[in-house]
């Protein structure tokens, strides 16, 4: 995708929403500006955190990075009370030995927040605040544990309130609250470029037992999007559309752009997936 990017001179922006430990936003950083960002220099500045869902031997950093697109930047959201407060003591920790640095202090943005598809002043929801790291909870999906009030937002807003002039890339995980998120980034997604987003129907509380997947799909008629395998291979999701993808599974989806140039490279793996 870097390698064929026609768009080499516009500083790309990142949205990641559920961030949790940010390596997903650190590792998009790296690809533009390699010498800032890196998963090895972020990973030892966390607190103590839960461990990963995919291990980190499975997470490598990219062998391309891009030259002369300017300075990327990435807004990382997290709801969970006890995480986004060790992502901030992590990026404070992060900044700390590059005081002069003026740049850098701006391209990770941490936030705050739940995502949902509405927001009011003073909208809150009751989120799990469970041990910094956790990845299996999310919004009305509690393992039982104590909550607290988190301010909901929506990514439309969040964009508009930083005066994010496009958003490159977006990606979500939310542990259920996807489609949600999707519908309050109605005016976001028409910069988005390349899009990911989780598929859990098989939450029965979450916003996904009570949103089809296809709907959610003819939503994004714009787009051209693949199933994701763990190793990068693709599947296409509506090219080779079955009724039994609305069962209860738990996977992930990457989009692009139909017009744009990174679709191309996305059709051109899941061709070679299905040659060979």
């Amino acid at each position: 995708m870097i390698q064929a990017d026609n768009d080499v001179k516009s500083p790309k922006v990142i949205v990641n929403v559920g961030c949790n430990k940010a390596s997903d936003a650190v590792e998009w950083l790296h690809r533009w500006d390699s010498a800032r960002w890196n998963l090895p220099r972020w990973l030892p500045v966390l607190p103590p955190m839960k461990g990963f869902a995919c291990p980190l031997s499975e997470k490598t950093v990219p062998p391309v990075v891009a030259q002369g697109a300017g300075t990327p930047r990435a807004v990382c959201i997290e709801a969970m009370p006890k995480t986004a407060a060790a992502l901030k003591t992590a990026l404070a920790k992060y900044l700390l030995p590059h005081s002069n640095d003026t740049e850098l202090a701006t391209q990770l943005d941490m936030v705050h927040a739940a995502v949902s598809n509405e927001e009011a002043p003073g909208l809150t929801v009751d989120f799990p605040d469970s041990a910094p790291g956790t990845e299996a909870e999310g919004m009305n999906q509690s393992e039982g544990g104590p909550t607290r009030p988190v301010l909901v937002r929506t990514v439309d807003s969040l964009v508009k309130e930083r005066a994010l002039p496009k958003v490159d890339i977006l990606i979500i995980d939310t542990e259920g609250a996807d489609p949600l998120v999707l519908q309050g980034s109605t005016d976001t997604l028409k910069s988005v470029r390349y899009l990911e987003f989780e598929v859990h129907r098989d939450l029965v509380k979450a916003a996904w037992s009570q949103i089809k997947l296809r709907s959610v799909m003819d939503g994004l008629a714009d787009f051209d999007c693949y199933w994701a395998g763990n190793q990068g291979s693709l599947y296409p999701v509506m090219e080779c559309w079955e009724d039994t993808f609305e069962n209860g599974c738990w996977s992930n989806i990457v989009c692009a752009r139909k017009t744009d140039v990174w679709s191309r490279v996305l059709r051109s793996r899941a061709m070679a997936h299905a040659d060979a």
